[in-house]
């Protein structure tokens, strides 16, 4: 893992983070600082007055505390992205699991209009089927007088021998 700072004389700072390179040194825990860093048996504030301008850095442990500070807040803001994605990734899970549900409704939904569909062509083939046997019962009813009307004229030209 690379982690970016800058050991600036007026700042340190990370690829999310920007601080002034100022500590306080305690011999005792401070009770109301929000960050605080143990090392070496003493404790270390960061403050908002900058340390005086130093050639080089590693001439004593100063700008090693803040190099550990920056560590520190990035570490931090890797640890709540981490965090945050895990609740990314449930709310994904989520989502898909409540697509799921609707896509299973849908389809259910799909399936009984299509059966009524189905039960409404049904019904109305069967009454067609009914009003086409409605209507070959006429026809037939109609060749049926046609042909006994056409049997009393012959039996009534017989009669009257016409023909």
């Amino acid at each position: 893992m690379l982690i970016a700072i800058d050991h600036g004389n007026y700042a340190i700072k990370t690829p999310h983070h920007s601080f002034v390179s100022g500590l306080s040194e305690h011999t005792v825990k401070p009770p109301m600082a929000d960050e605080i860093l143990e090392y070496d048996g003493r404790y270390w504030t960061p403050s908002g007055k900058r340390l005086s301008y130093m050639r080089d850095k590693t001439q004593d442990e100063r700008y090693f505390i803040l190099t550990l500070f920056a560590i520190a807040k990035e570490l931090e803001d890797m640890a709540v992205n981490a965090s945050q994605s895990k609740n990314l990734n449930i709310d994904v899970k989520q989502a898909k699991q409540e697509l799921l549900l609707k896509k299973q409704s849908l389809q259910s939904q799909i399936v009984n209009d299509v059966d009524s569909v189905h039960q409404k062509n049904q019904k109305m083939a069967d009454e067609s089927g009914k009003r086409l046997s409605r209507l070959q019962r006429s026809r037939y009813i109609r060749e049926k007088q046609s042909s006994d009307l056409q049997t009393k004229i012959e039996t009534e030209r017989r009669q009257y021998r016409i023909w």
